[in-house]
């Protein structure tokens, strides 16, 4: 959206009358906004605390009304921007949830088995895959002062099995090495990424 229309309300963070939509030249908006029978339209930023959430496009108001309804429309925006919000966060309560009750059950079961770590390692990996949506993942074990990969889903464990991390070498042994969860949404950019 960035040059469009909906970036320009982002930017003044209020309402804009489009008053012949036909006139709009950014290919994206036209996609939007010229459809049949679509003549005007006033563009709405739902806010949320400030921040722009989405956006309420209604289509073929008269120009000489729209700031007549305005204060009734910014009202509904702002209810609408509220439900959004709500329901983004009952969302993630539930997976929370869900997520919460995986581990309990691979908890469960570590306590409840007669401990063979290999099938116990791949349950929780499988635990994982399925509560969670995520493309791959592995276990890394301490084992000598290295680290060993010791199970995973999504990812050639014969190549894995092959490779030990040293001490302070990567991510995981950096995470190893500060006890503390790391969450990196580019690991090559990470300052203790290894090829």
């Amino acid at each position: 959206y960035e040059g469009t229309i909906l970036d320009k309300a982002i930017n003044q963070q209020q309402p804009l009358f489009i008053s012949d939509v036909m006139e709009l030249e950014n290919s994206e908006e036209k996609k939007l906004f010229c459809q049949n029978d679509i003549h005007s339209c006033l563009v709405i930023p739902l806010k949320l605390e400030g921040k722009c959430t989405g956006f309420l496009l209604i289509y073929n108001i008269p120009e000489n009304q729209w700031e007549r309804f305005i204060d009734i429309i910014e009202t509904m925006g702002d209810h609408l921007s509220q439900a959004t919000e709500k329901d983004r966060m009952i969302e993630s309560v539930i997976k929370r949830d869900r997520e919460l009750e995986s581990l309990q059950l691979i908890g469960s079961a570590l306590s409840s088995s007669t401990f063979n770590i290999d099938r116990m390692l791949t349950y929780t990996m499988d635990m994982i895959q399925g509560v969670m949506s995520v493309e791959a993942g592995y276990i890394l074990l301490l084992e000598e002062k290295k680290l060993k990969f010791s199970a995973a889903f999504n990812l050639d464990m014969e190549k894995l099995r092959k490779i030990n991390l040293r001490r302070g070498e990567g991510i995981s042994a950096y995470v190893s090495n500060c006890g503390m969860t790391v969450m990196v949404n580019n690991a090559q950019k990470h300052p203790h990424f290894s090829n």
